[in-house]
C-alpha cells in the first residue's frame, strides 16, 4: 500500500515529518508484519519554501530505494525547512507486472507547470482504457510523461483539461478539471472494448495506421494479466467479426508482424543503450518485456492463428534486416490493395 502526506503550515523541519514522530511518513512505510505483502517501491517529495530563492519551485527528492536506509534523505531532511511539503512512499505488489524505477516514483510535477499529484490505488482498466483517454491529453503534456504509472496518466489528463496548464489555477478552474477527467475515465470505462477502435475508423478514400490496435487485448493485456482469460480468449472471435464488418463496407484490412529473433533485439536494444541521441528510446520497461518472450512468443502464435482471415489475413515480415522489411512490407500492402481492387 502506498503511503502519502501532505503538510500545509509554518515552515517546518522536513526531520519532523518524515523521520522523527511515531506516526512519521518514512516510520510509516517500514512495517515488518506487512512487508510480506507489498514491496516499497521509492520514496518521492516536494517541498516549497517562501524563503527560497525562487518560492514558486518546490525542493525535489525523489529514490527508487527504501526511505528508512536512505541516508541522503535524512541527511536533506534535516537541514530542510518547509511550509507545504507532499511527500509519497510507493507500495506495490509482489509481481512482475509492476515496474519499479525512479520514472514511476510519485509526486508527478511535469517542466513549467504549477501542479503536482501523488496517488494512490490503481485504476481499473487502465491498460484497456489508456488508448482512449490519450486523445484528451495535450500532446505536450504526453511527451513529458516518462513513467508506466496510471498515476501520472491521470496528472497528465488532469492538467490538460485546463486552460492555461502552466499558469497557476483558481480552485474553481481545477475542481472543474479534475471533475472533467473523471467524466472522461468513467465515459471511457463504460464503453464496449473495440468501441474505441471504432471511433477511429477513417471514412471511405481515406486510410489510417494502427501500431498494435485492438491486438493489444491478446498481446500486452494477456501476457500482462491486465485482461482476464475470459476477456482475452473472448477477443478473437470479437476482432474477427469487427474486420469482418470493416471488409463488408469496403475497407481494405492489412495487418503485419514485424518479427525479430532475441539475438537482433537484443543488439538493438544495446545500441540504444550505448548512444546517446537513441537514449531515450530505451526504458527499464522494455528490458523486463524482454524477459518475457516465450510469453509473448505464444501470444503471437495463438493471436496470427486465430486471426489471420480471408477479410484480414495476416503478413509475417522477417525484419532483422530493417531495409528488407521496409521493401517486403510495401510490396506485400501494394498486394493487397490491387487484390481488393
Amino acid at each position: 500500500m502506498c503511503r502519502a502526506l501532505l503538510y500545509l503550515g509554518k515552515p517546518v523541519l522536513l526531520d519532523n515529518l518524515l523521520f522523527q514522530p511515531d506516526s512519521a511518513l518514512v516510520r510509516q512505510s517500514y512495517m515488518p508484519k506487512m512487508l510480506h505483502m507489498m514491496n516499497l517501491a521509492g520514496f518521492g517529495m516536494r517541498a516549497w519554501d517562501a524563503a527560497s530563492h525562487d518560492p514558486a519551485s518546490p525542493f525535489s527528492y525523489a529514490s527508487d530505494s527504501l526511505p528508512i536506509f536512505d541516508r541522503n534523505l535524512k541527511n536533506l531532511a534535516g537541514k530542510v525547512s518547509a511550509g507545504c511539503v507532499l511527500a509519497h512512499v510507493r507500495g506495490v505488489a509482489y509481481t512482475t507486472q509492476v515496474e519499479i524505477s525512479l520514472q514511476n516514483v510519485h509526486p508527478f510535477q511535469f517542466p513549467g507547470v504549477p501542479l503536482t499529484l501523488a496517488h494512490n490505488g490503481d485504476l481499473a482498466r487502465f491498460a484497456e482504457m489508456r488508448p482512449g483517454l490519450t486523445r484528451h491529453v495535450r500532446p505536450d503534456l504526453a511527451r513529458c510523461i516518462r513513467g508506466t504509472t496510471d498515476s501520472e496518466w491521470i496528472y497528465a489528463l488532469a492538467v490538460s483539461q485546463l486552460e492555461a496548464p502552466h499558469v497557476p489555477p483558481t480552485g474553481t478552474q481545477l475542481v472543474a478539471a479534475m471533475k472533467k477527467s473523471m467524466a472522461l475515465i468513467r465515459e471511457e470505462r463504460a464503453q464496449p472494448y473495440l468501441w474505441r477502435f471504432w471511433r477511429q475508423i477513417p471514412g471511405h478514400g481515406h486510410a489510417v495506421i494502427f501500431d498494435r490496435s485492438w491486438y493489444g487485448r491478446v498481446l500486452v493485456e494477456r501476457v500482462e494479466k491486465f485482461a482476464s482469460e475470459p476477456d482475452w480468449m473472448r477477443a478473437y472471435g470479437e476482432i474477427n467479426e469487427f474486420e469482418e464488418q470493416l471488409a463488408e463496407s469496403g475497407a481494405i484490412v492489412a495487418k503485419f508482424w514485424l518479427s525479430i529473433t532475441p539475438a537482433e533485439q537484443l543488439r538493438r536494444f544495446k545500441a540504444r543503450q550505448d548512444t546517446v541521441y537513441k537514449r531515450f528510446k530505451i526504458t527499464d520497461e522494455d528490458w523486463r518485456n524482454r524477459k518475457k518472450w516465450p510469453q509473448y512468443e505464444r501470444a503471437v502464435n495463438d493471436m496470427i492463428e486465430r486471426t489471420s482471415t480471408e477479410p484480414a489475413p495476416w503478413s509475417v515480415i522477417a525484419s532483422d534486416d530493417k531495409l528488407f522489411a521496409r521493401v517486403e512490407t510495401l510490396e506485400r500492402l501494394c498486394d493487397r490493395i490491387e487484390e481488393a481492387l
